[in-house]
């Protein structure tokens, strides 16, 4: 009875032993899964700060790049307008020399010599022959690709063609035509840009003519 007593200890104690022992293991492997998901978060946790820096870092360079566009934008605009600005002081600077030129030239001008006999008394020949070939043809409606006819007396004639660019701009394409004694036409062409409401005053052939185009945009 007592071996059998003793026997039955030894296997309570060996059943508790390996109790022990396996319950110790358990606790060690379920510290070590522990740490891991520790470790695990830990690094999601920098995963995210990462993350959320990277995110404030995009939305930063797309604000820079944003604003970097609009400023773009805003320089090619005003490249836009001083390139049109430009464009119409050029033309001006060219209707100013057009306009000087046809005034230098009416200024001159000589009056043909005659026998003082033949000269009324209050004549003023200068002025006479300024004026005689100067013709104001006022506001006239240029239609695009149409020619214009205007008589200028004297059988002379001049005919305006225009061509209207995609600004709105006038090249308009001038043909003075005088009758000679034989019957014959000469006739004489100049060109000139301008635009709507502007005046424009040319000299070509010994004629000098000045006109104001209005808008109208035709066929």
């Amino acid at each position: 009875m007592n071996k059998l007593k003793f026997a039955f200890v030894g296997i309570v104690l060996a059943a508790a032993a390996v109790t022990l022992v396996i319950q110790h293991q358990a606790r060690v492997r379920l510290r070590q899964e522990n740490e891991s998901l520790r470790q695990q978060l830990d690094q999601l946790a920098r995963l995210q700060a990462d993350n959320e820096q990277l995110s404030n870092r995009l939305a930063q360079a797309n604000a820079v790049a944003e604003a970097r566009a609009a400023e773009l934008l805003k320089l090619r605009n005003e490249v836009g307008m001083l390139r049109k600005q430009g464009s119409e002081m050029a033309d001006l600077q060219r209707n100013n020399q057009q306009l000087n030129a046809a005034l230098a030239s009416s200024h001159n001008v000589q009056p043909e010599k005659v026998p003082p006999a033949a000269v009324p008394p209050m004549s003023t020949p200068d002025s006479a022959a300024a004026t005689a070939n100067v013709a104001d043809l006022g506001a006239i409606q240029l239609v695009n690709q149409t020619p214009n006819r205007f008589d200028l007396g004297g059988g002379k004639i001049c005919t305006l063609t225009p061509t209207i660019d995609a600004d709105g701009n006038y090249n308009i394409k001038v043909v003075f035509g005088a009758q000679k004694a034989d019957g014959s036409t000469e006739n004489t062409m100049t060109e000139v840009t301008t635009s709507p409401g502007r005046t424009v005053a040319l000299e070509a052939g010994g004629n000098i003519i000045s006109f104001t185009p209005t808008v109208n945009p035709g066929p």
